[in-house]
């Protein structure tokens, strides 16, 4: 009796070690597999280990180094009068390791509340698949007219004509036109549009005036993930949205930092801050976007505050350069 007992663990032993065995060896080669496969996707702009990719962790050392350098720029950039205020946050895709410098100081947001209100169209498109191709007629009226830009459009609506509101976003997003954010605004449900920001992140306070800081980088950067990883939009929306980004004509900044071949899906941001006298108190320039390196791609926000739009960009773009060149290190 006792050796019949010994004889059925002996048994089940066996069979469990060759389970086991069976299921390491299925999944070594659906690693491989799908680590080699691009899964019929024409997509390019989406994280492709949402579908069929398994991703590596760099050493945590790595972007220690990227972090201790960004804090010595940026103190040396305060020290030297180039910003009055700067802060950074960085996201390895590959890895979902992160890091911040001042990340959650808050900014006015300016133009980077345009893309939400992007996001939020795209959204109510798979409700309303005709709402893209709606026709608006422009009457000429809005309340942030383009001369309040210092970056302004190549091109202004015509009065009296009517566009598109496909049109409309593309506008906004590659021109950065201020004049498309009251119609766009106003043409979409105010509860639908407050729970696209609310999903997003983004809590506009109710006091909320022009100067109001009250979107970080941290939080801001967290939308271009949301994108990335299609949690919020479908994946052919999502890569829509990303494209459109990538068409941004603001090169002066985090771009300038990036080899021209390098996709770069971003929104900026200016601000100007005066005081009851109409005098110019402080500047406000932000960039943030996905940056598609070939091997690694991350996300980077930057916001500054300062009183010289060029010392302003010099500042993004001494950032992004560095970032770009201690990830292209990681190639090696």
């Amino acid at each position: 009796m006792l050796k019949s007992k010994y004889k059925n663990i002996t048994i089940f032993i066996v069979i469990f070690a060759a389970g086991i065995l069976t299921s390491w060896l299925v999944f070594k080669n659906l690693k491989q597999e799908t680590s080699n496969n691009d899964c019929g996707t024409d997509y390019k702009l989406i994280n492709p280990t949402i579908i069929c990719e398994l991703s590596k962790k760099e050493p945590l050392e790595t972007f220690d180094k990227i972090h201790s350098k960004l804090k010595a720029s940026v103190d040396y950039s305060i020290l030297g009068e180039k910003a009055t205020k700067i802060s950074i946050f960085f996201r390895d895709l590959k890895t979902r390791q992160w890091f911040g410098v001042n990340e959650n100081e808050n900014y006015a947001p300016a133009s980077l509340l345009k893309l939400p209100l992007l996001v939020a169209y795209y959204k109510l498109s798979e409700i309303q698949p005709n709402i893209l191709s709606e026709k608006y007629t422009f009457n000429g009226q809005t309340q942030t007219p383009n001369e309040m830009q210092d970056i302004k459009p190549e091109s202004v609506l015509e009065k009296g004509k009517e566009y598109a509101i496909e049109e409309l976003l593309y506008r906004m997003i590659v021109y950065s036109d201020n004049e498309m954010v009251d119609p766009l605004s106003n043409l979409i449900s105010a509860n639908f549009l407050n729970k696209v920001f609310i999903d997003l992140g983004v809590y506009i306070p109710t006091s909320s005036g022009p100067e109001t800081d009250f979107l970080s980088p941290k939080i801001y950067a967290a939308i271009f993930r949301t994108l990335y990883n299609t949690n919020y939009l479908i994946p052919a929306n999502s890569e829509k949205v990303l494209d459109l980004l990538t068409k941004t004509k603001f090169n002066d900044a985090l771009v300038a930092g990036i080899p021209k071949e390098v996709k770069v899906a971003h929104k900026f941001g200016e601000r100007e801050i005066k005081d009851e006298n109409n005098d110019i108190v402080t500047r406000n320039l932000y960039d943030c976007g996905i940056i598609f390196h070939s091997q690694n791609p991350y996300i980077l926000c930057v916001m500054t505050k300062g009183d010289n739009w060029d010392n302003l960009r010099e500042v993004i773009k001494n950032i992004s350069y560095t970032v770009y060149l201690e990830i292209d290190k990681l190639k090696d």
